[in-house]
């Protein structure tokens, strides 16, 4: 701890960063912050990503934004709160036809095997046809992040494929898409 206070008297950045996840990783009573997400543990790291993704559903502006949103939940596994988000367009919205049909789908997601290689039978064609964050979100819904990831990896969506396999994958198969990374 004393290292800790040294270097942030002495303005010594990068010593200040070392040491506080040190001392993170070393005493636990103390949270790290979400400036260090890339080294906190994947469930730390879950819990931050969904409190964000509350914040920014509060704050949500534009269709963008919403839509952001939308991709986020489905990500995370989440099915309730982008049917409802996709609900709430209004009717004499452009969107509103092919975000009705996104939330029916979204809900109806099943377990069977054909309903499963249907959804990634789409989910291939719409990242061939370059769709390729609604082909991952497909594919997250049927519990395939691992390979949206790699679909992410192979377009170069380096910070996305990590960002999912962080809060989607368990520990082996995140630390195997980090070497690809690295």
């Amino acid at each position: 701890m004393r290292c800790l206070v040294t270097s942030a008297l002495f303005g010594d950045t990068v010593e200040w960063k070392l040491w506080q996840v040190l001392a993170y990783y070393l005493d636990q009573s103390s949270p790290l912050s979400s400036a260090f997400d890339i080294v906190q543990d994947n469930q730390s790291y879950l819990k931050d990503q969904v409190k964000n993704l509350a914040v920014q559903e509060k704050c949500r502006s534009s269709y963008a934004h919403r839509e952001h949103c939308v991709h986020r939940h489905i990500l995370l596994g989440h099915t309730d709160k982008p049917v409802q988000l996709l609900l709430e367009v209004e009717q004499d919205n452009p969107v509103f036809y092919l975000d009705s049909l996104r939330a029916s789908l979204i809900s109806s997601v099943s377990d069977s095997e054909v309903a499963q290689s249907t959804i990634k039978l789409v989910a291939t064609n719409l990242i061939a046809n370059d769709h390729l964050l609604e082909g991952c979100q497909l594919l997250c819904l049927i519990k395939k992040a691992m390979d949206a990831c790699r679909y992410m990896q192979n377009f170069h969506h380096y910070n996305e494929a990590i960002w999912l396999a962080k809060v989607a994958l368990p520990r082996e198969e995140y630390f195997e898409v980090m070497k690809y990374f690295y």
